[in-house]
């Protein structure tokens, strides 16, 4: 009983591990695709073996196992990180497909998700059940449907696993490993969701910054060499697409002509390679700051098309607070109630004319003199915004006086 449980859940967390070196090292696409079935059918497999297993037991009227309810309570609190992670995976998997042209899969995907939980939840409460039975017989417990109802249900089964090793083992433990067992599946759930939300930071932004790389005619190509940037129009004039096979990153490629570098893009995304060669050469132009040009565009609300201004003595590093700062705590403002309010939005172009910032997200106002971040308007009478801190406030006050943009 105890070596399947155990394999069954070593298979379940697996399955999900298993993405960490595809997200990481983008390894060929066929070897991840087997091994991720191979995974699945074992899970399948040892998840019936163990249905199997417990409902021979019980026809044969022999005791699941002398500590059986203390063995399927480890088990189900073993598996509360795995349904936390598991939720994450499929809320991540609704969000990616949440779209007009991927909706269709969510009637695959939901019933997918509902499934796979459903079933991993049915396979360690058959366990359960016969543990019931036991406790029955030993005359720990009295009724047997309503214990055998809530095993069939989310949280619930967990909860009443702790209930009944409790009922059986107080007498042996006492009162303090009694409370210790009656908060252990709060503390696990809490620690859980911690844990994966840090794990999910961490590699989110781990993955974002290791490069992915393709083969093309025998040459090495890697990409994000040119964090958080866009391209230019002096990038749009590009080669006849053709097929590139390269696991995650198969797909229809075409060559982008410049005089720096040697550099391939994938026809619909935004995101470029550039030759192995010059990875670092790329990498270290376009994250030194030095190498930028700094702008700004002005609106004012008494009316205009606005106006483009250079910032020649923008410091990189204070133009880089400005851009990542969120802001103090937000409020909504009305636009009638204010005198002068200038919308500004700040932007950087490499000197190569290759790259720029995207300058959607990056809309800020200054409002009766104070340095405010857009997070969207209510129409056209109100706004709900951010203050930046003084710090900024200040500079950026200084950097338009000094450069006569009033």
């Amino acid at each position: 009983m105890k070596k399947c449980l155990t394999i069954y859940i070593a298979n379940l967390y697996l399955i999900y591990l298993i993405w960490l070196p595809f997200l990481l090292f983008n390894p060929p696409g066929n070897f991840f695709i087997i091994a991720w079935i191979v995974l699945l059918v074992l899970t399948f497999v040892t998840g019936n073996a163990n249905i199997i297993y417990a409902l021979v037991t019980r026809a044969k009227n022999r005791a699941g196992h002398e500590h059986g309810i203390r063995i399927i309570m480890k088990a189900k609190l073993a598996l509360i990180p795995f349904y936390i992670f598991n939720f994450a995976f499929w809320l991540l998997v609704f969000g990616a497909s949440a779209n007009p042209f991927l909706m269709w899969t969510w009637v695959t995907i939901i019933p997918l998700a509902i499934i796979f939980a459903c079933g991993v939840l049915v396979t360690t409460s058959i366990y359960s059940v016969i543990a019931i039975i036991d406790l029955k017989k030993q005359g720990v417990i009295k009724g047997l449907f309503r214990h055998f109802f809530v095993q069939f249900l989310f949280v619930f089964d967990v909860l009443s696993c702790v209930y009944l090793y409790i009922k059986k083992y107080k007498p042996q433990y006492g009162k303090l490993r009694t409370a210790f067992y009656v908060s252990l599946p709060i503390t696990l759930s809490v620690v859980s969701v911690f844990v994966v939300s840090v794990i999910g930071g961490t590699i989110s932004t781990f993955v974002k910054q290791i490069p992915q790389q393709i083969e093309i005619d025998g040459e090495i190509y890697k990409n994000r060499f040119h964090p958080g940037l866009i391209a230019t129009n002096n990038l749009h004039e590009t080669s006849e697409p053709f097929e590139v096979e390269a696991g995650r990153q198969s797909g229809r490629y075409e060559r982008v002509y410049t005089d720096e570098y040697d550099m391939v893009k994938r026809v619909m995304y935004s995101d470029y390679f550039v030759a192995e060669n010059q990875w670092q050469r790329a990498y270290d132009y376009y994250k030194d700051g030095n190498n930028f040009d700094y702008y700004c565009r002005i609106t004012w609300d008494r009316g205009g098309s606005g106006e483009t201004f250079a910032l020649p003595d923008m410091e990189p590093s204070k133009f880089d607070k400005i851009i990542t700062t969120g802001g103090g705590l937000s409020h909504v403002i009305a636009r009638a109630d204010k005198d002068e309010i200038t919308q500004i939005v700040f932007y950087k172009n490499s000197k190569d004319g290759l790259f720029t910032t995207p300058t959607g997200q990056q809309t800020m106002f200054i409002i009766d003199g104070e340095f405010v971040r857009l997070e969207y308007h209510f129409g056209n009478d109100e706004m709900r915004v951010r203050k930046m801190p003084r710090e900024l406030e200040v500079y950026v006050l200084g950097l338009l006086e000094r450069n006569n943009i009033r």
